[in-house]
C-alpha cells in the first residue's frame, strides 16, 4: 500500500502558493515543507535523529531502497554517520536527500571511535 505522507492535495497545493504570493507564508517555511511525491524515511529503517546511534548502515538502506527520482526523507533530529564509512547511492540512481529543515535536520560526520 503507497503511504500518502508528505503528499498535499491540488487545492492544499494552491492554497499554499496564494500564502507566498500574498505573504502570508514566507519562504523560509515553504521550503522547510516535505517534498511533493513518494519519499523514503530514513526513519523506517533504523535511524534514530539522537545524536549517539550510528545510523550509516539505515542511511545506506534507505538509498539502496530508494529508486530513480525519489526522495530519501531525514524527520527532525541529529543524524551520526560514520566518516570512514559513509554512504552513498548505488546503481547510478538519482536520487534527493532532504530533511526537515536546516534548523531541525542534521548529520554529524563522525569518525569511528571519535
Amino acid at each position: 500500500m503507497l503511504k500518502t505522507e508528505g503528499f498535499l492535495s491540488r487545492r492544499g497545493l494552491l492554497a499554499m502558493c496564494a500564502a507566498i504570493a500574498t505573504g502570508a507564508l514566507s519562504t523560509r517555511v515553504a521550503r522547510a515543507l516535505p517534498a511533493i511525491g513518494h519519499r523514503i524515511n530514513v526513519a523506517d529503517f533504523g535511524a534514530i535523529g539522537d545524536g549517539k546511534h550510528d545510523c550509516t548502515d539505515a542511511f545506506q538502506a534507505a538509498c539502496d531502497a530508494a529508486t530513480n527520482g525519489e526522495v530519501v526523507y531525514m524527520p527532525p533530529g541529529t543524524y551520526r554517520i560514520d566518516a570512514a564509512r559513509g554512504f552513498g547511492c548505488r546503481g547510478g540512481k538519482n536520487i534527493k536527500m532532504t530533511g526537515a529543515g536546516s534548523d531541525k535536520t542534521s548529520l554529524y560526520w563522525h569518525l569511528e571511535g571519535g
